[in-house]
């Protein structure tokens, strides 16, 4: 009885500490998003979608966290190409971002998606297939040290554009008028 409690109790540590440090990655504001079941963490990007450029002052913040993410980017369509298995929460921030401004709104299921990933882009989707941020010259994926330059090009952007509209800031952005289009980085 006493190996069968503890044989037990081991098997539920094994997958409870490891939520608890993938918990703690991306920080008490990111954490919601990258963090619980599937179906939990579309919800929390549902209610985070639906308050807008609330929400993009606030992810625009986060776009520095060099920490990795407990989540998977991209999508098998394009799976000839590279996707880096690491994902910083930072970068997560960033598609956040883009994904407030690409899509009018997130549906309650995603039907047919693999569901360990994030939400996708659909206005421009070849554009964001693999969730990941790259130097446009190179195709690199950036590393942790470019965080703090990306946050930067979000933070000019958004000091540019927070006095627009979500709906016109929505309208532009599939016509270029998005945070890397001038910029020496681009998503892939």
């Amino acid at each position: 009885m006493k190996i069968r409690t503890l044989t037990n109790i081991t098997f539920g540590l094994m997958f409870f500490v490891p939520s608890l440090i993938a918990q703690a990655n991306c920080g008490a504001r990111l954490s919601p998003f990258v963090d619980g079941s599937p179906s939990q963490r579309l919800e929390r990007i549902r209610s985070l979608h639906a308050q807008g450029k609330k929400s993009i002052a606030m992810l625009v913040g986060d776009i520095d966290q060099p920490d990795v993410a407990p989540v998977t980017m991209g999508g098998s369509m394009y799976s000839d190409e590279r996707i880096p298995s690491t994902v910083y929460c930072g970068v997560v921030a960033a598609y956040l971002v883009e994904l407030i401004l690409g899509e009018p709104f997130v549906p309650a299921k995603l039907d047919g998606q693999d569901p360990s990933l994030m939400p996708p882009i659909s206005a421009g989707s070849r554009s964001f297939h693999s969730g990941c941020i790259v130097e446009k010259h190179t195709g690199r994926p950036v590393g942790q040290g470019e965080l703090a330059k990306i946050q930067a090009i979000y933070q000019a952007w958004w000091q540019r554009n927070a006095a627009k509209s979500l709906d016109n800031l929505r309208a532009e952005w599939p016509k270029g008028n998005r945070p890397l289009s001038e910029s020496n980085y681009g998503w892939r």
